[in-house]
């Protein structure tokens, strides 16, 4: 296996830090997950091994279950069903944070210039044949999520202004 080691100046969050992975990546396959270990890295070999087969374009990891305190569960299923209400009804209910895909699908992403948008969504609106692979999503062993709810905010809206019609329906019903 091939690998690179890419530094960024600074922080510049999580999509800027796997977008810029993506665009350094030169295999037939990539794939993108957390680095707190609560994805199984086995995950990867399974979407490869579906790629390969050349059954789907884009494999996601669908959480069937999740070893979280109750508060963190509650707020995660909160969160997913107003984005899904309002951004992307076919996106899994426990939303989506490891995948995979081949080149084309690559270069699908690569080509839309938006600094400030959801990737998973990207992944679902550039269309290509999806498959889900069902995980446990495992306890979180070490440090605390940066994914606070000011990120997660943050992230619906930039997801709401990127790809959905909700702010001008908004906009034209209150006008």
């Amino acid at each position: 296996y091939d690998y690179k080691i890419i530094f960024h100046s600074r922080n510049f969050g999580s999509f800027t830090a796997i977008r810029t992975g993506l665009e350094h990546a030169s295999g037939n396959y990539v794939a993108a997950m957390a680095a707190d270990l609560q994805e199984p890295p086995e995950l990867i070999v399974e979407f490869f091994s579906i790629l390969e087969k050349d059954a789907a374009d884009v494999v996601f990891g669908r959480r069937a279950g999740r070893d979280d305190p109750f508060v963190t569960r509650f707020l995660s299923r909160a969160f997913w069903g107003v984005y899904r209400r309002l951004i992307l009804p076919s996106m899994p209910s426990g939303g989506v944070d490891i995948f995979g895909c081949n080149r084309q699908v690559l270069e699908a992403i690569l080509s839309i210039a938006e600094p400030n948008s959801s990737l998973v969504v990207q992944l679902f609106w550039v269309g290509f044949r999806r498959e889900f692979v069902p995980y446990h999503r495992r306890e979180r062993e070490h440090g605390k999520s940066a994914w606070g709810m000011g990120r997660r905010l943050r992230y619906m809206m930039d997801s709401i202004f990127s790809f959905s019609d909700f702010p001008i329906v908004l906009t034209l019903w209150v006008g």
